[in-house]
């Protein structure tokens, strides 16, 4: 998977956990167009950044177990670095998920 297919995903699944509308798992999956278990693969990665996420039975979404203020911070000169092919990576500040180059 591309990087920054991945990281457009990993946003996707920012936006339904913070609105508490990711469904069940395969809901969730077909949501963001992938396989079950590269849902899992995601959601154990922004585990690994430090997100505490878990699956919430009674309302059928995924919830942020303490607050993140955001996934990625994205900044101009990111953007053109991104452009510019160069590789990207992600890494944990204080839960301050930033994406940079």
């Amino acid at each position: 998977m591309k990087m920054l297919e991945q990281a457009n995903r990993l946003k996707r699944i920012d936006d339904l956990i913070r609105r508490q509308s990711t469904g069940a798992p395969q809901e969730f999956a077909r949501k963001l167009e992938v396989s079950v278990s590269t849902l899992y693969e995601l959601l154990d990665l922004l585990k690994q950044l430090g997100a505490e996420i878990k699956y919430n039975k009674h309302r059928l979404t995924y919830i942020y177990l303490t607050p993140v203020k955001s996934i990625f911070k994205l900044e101009k000169e990111d953007i053109d670095k991104i452009k510019g092919g160069k590789n990207i990576s992600l890494q944990k500040n204080q839960n301050l998920f930033l994406y940079h180059c």
